[in-house]
Order: C-alpha cells, then sequence, then structure tokens
C-alpha cells in the first residue's frame, strides 16, 4: 500500500471519530448553550436550528439541531458535508460507520424493526443505522440533487430517542392548548339530547 493511500485511510479514520464526538455532544445540550447562526422551518410545530460547533470537522459543512419546544433540548443533530466525489463521499461514510461501530461497540443486534426498514428506504444511497440503547445514529451518503453541478452529501445524524419522545409530547401539549375545547367539553359533559 503506498503511503498516500494509507495516509488517506489514517486521515478518515481520525476525521470519524472525530466527527463521532462532535455530535453526539449535541445531544441534550439546551438551545441556549448553543452558537446559533439561523432557524430552518420543517412544519409549523417542527424547527430546526443550524449551529456552529466550537470545533467545526472539515468533512461537515453544515450542522443542524433538533430541539425540542418547550425544554428546549436538543434530541437530534444532523452534520452534513458535500463532497464532488461520490467514492470519497462513501469512503468517508464507511470510514465514520466503522469507527463508530467499534469504539461503541455496536452490532446488528441492536437494531429494530424501524432501523431496518429505515435502511431498505435508503439501500440505493448505501444508508446504514446504528443503535445503542435509545441512541440511534442514520449514516448515508446520497446525491444533492438541489446542487447545479453534481455533488454528493453525507449526512451523519444522532438521534436521542427518549429525548424525541419528549420533544413529542411537548408538541402534542402545545397543540392541546391551542385547540379551541368548548364544544368538546359541551359534547362530553352535557346530557344528550335530540336533534330534532
Amino acid at each position: 500500500m503506498s503511503l498516500g493511500i494509507s495516509f488517506v485511510i489514517f486521515l478518515l479514520a481520525v476525521i470519524a471519530i472525530v466527527a463521532e464526538l462532535i455530535l453526539y455532544f449535541f445531544l441534550g445540550e439546551k438551545l441556549s448553550n448553543l452558537k446559533i447562526i439561523s432557524k430552518v422551518k420543517y412544519s409549523d410545530e417542527e424547527h430546526g436550528y443550524i449551529v456552529k460547533p466550537s470545533i467545526p470537522l472539515k468533512i461537515l459543512s453544515s450542522y443542524i439541531v433538533l430541539a425540542s419546544p418547550t425544554s428546549k433540548e436538543v434530541y437530534e443533530i444532523r452534520g452534513i458535508g458535500k463532497f464532488k466525489s461520490r467514492q470519497t463521499c462513501v469512503d468517508t461514510k464507511n470510514a465514520v460507520e466503522e469507527k463508530i461501530r467499534k469504539k461503541c461497540k455496536i452490532n446488528d443486534k441492536n437494531k429494530t424493526l424501524g432501523d431496518m426498514l429505515l435502511e431498505l428506504a435508503g439501500v440505493m444511497e448505501g444508508a446504514s443505522v446504528l443503535r445503542k440503547g435509545d441512541l440511534q445514529i442514520l449514516i448515508l451518503c446520497e446525491e444533492d440533487f438541489n446542487a447545479t453541478d453534481t455533488t454528493y452529501i453525507l449526512l451523519i445524524a444522532y438521534t436521542n430517542e427518549s429525548l424525541e419522545k419528549k420533544a413529542e409530547k411537548e408538541r402534542i401539549k402545545l397543540k392541546s392548548e391551542q385547540i379551541d375545547d368548548s364544544a368538546l367539553k359541551c359534547v362530553l359533559l352535557c346530557p344528550r339530547t335530540r336533534l330534532m
């Protein structure tokens, strides 16, 4: 193996370890402790925040966090990198996946049916879903169809499912507080009357 190829493999391994650490430390963090660049609206109930990490990685050009609406705790972090070459994107994805598997001692026994379906849906992009307890890690490389030239996106997403469930409960509670329930109370509490 040539010195150049060895160096590239070593560099990808180091990048994979650092990527795993930087992304993981965002989970559970309060939004107020992060450097927020801008807000992204996904739906009426869900927003993402583009953040700047204190130690950005060269392979990731943007970081997006999702946080619970009330407690403002980060339950998901997405690191996104862009590559001109599909092979470089795939090699980096594989290096990240291998390092995370080894470091976290992850095997496929931990996968849920949902994980397998997610991988199956992303089989064209070679999506991988790793699981350790309530931590789900999605890693994939796909073509960026929004780009004007051929670009490939590496996505590394860490989701803490316990915090994600908490966020969903907060969203439901906020939505229920917005609903006018006066008619519901009448239907439930009033005696039955004939409509005719």
